[in-house]
């Protein structure tokens, strides 16, 4: 397609043209395809809807500028839409394999799991301090409670630039302090 292609092709979905947007599907499925190796095959239909909806309310609204570039920015929905579709099946995974695990575990009370346990959770606990504020609130949000990022933009007053720069910051302070409680250093180690 050219780039005149392109914007014909956006032109029409803003105007609720019903073939443009089976146009554009078919855009965003081809786009797609080649990135869906990793999807189950019963989710692929989905997965290429999913994308093909954030992808379609920007272009209705009249947030895409520059239609020429609709590719990456379809491209770009694709693959942020596949590292949330990785992070599910790995959640759904580890909580499966924790769900079988625990019909295994001995239900009497064990002094030495206890104390472990006691351990991690004080260990988690002062990790969790040494954080800041902001930093702590931005990771529980997003990942604890799995808001979605806009949600998290609106209650903590932030754009959507701020909130991805403030998150990645916070994933490496935690990695830092996580890295320095495993090698037995002193917290404040870790911040210089």
């Amino acid at each position: 397609m050219q780039a005149e292609d392109y914007s014909s092709l956006v032109a029409g979905v803003r105007g609720g043209d019903g073939i443009a947007a089976a146009d554009f599907y078919q855009l965003v499925s081809r786009l797609c395809g080649p990135k869906l190796r990793g999807v189950r095959p019963e989710d692929r239909a989905d997965f290429i809807h999913d994308v093909f909806v954030e992808c379609v309310e920007p272009v209705q609204t009249g947030k895409i500028k520059h239609p020429e570039c609709i590719c990456g920015f379809v491209w770009t929905v694709c693959r942020r839409q596949m590292c949330q579709y990785i992070a599910g099946q790995k959640r759904r995974r580890c909580s499966d394999n924790s769900a079988n695990l625990e019909t295994l575990r001995d239900r009497a009370p064990n002094p030495e799991h206890a104390v472990i346990r006691a351990e991690e959770l004080s260990r988690t606990c002062r990790i969790l301090a040494a954080l800041s504020i902001k930093d702590r609130q931005i990771l529980t949000m997003s990942y604890l409670q799995e808001q979605p990022s806009e949600a998290v933009c609106e209650t903590m007053d932030l754009t959507a630039t701020q909130f991805r720069l403030a998150r990645r910051h916070a994933r490496h302070r935690l990695a830092d302090l996580v890295h320095a409680a495993e090698n037995r250093r002193p917290v404040h180690a870790a911040l210089a």
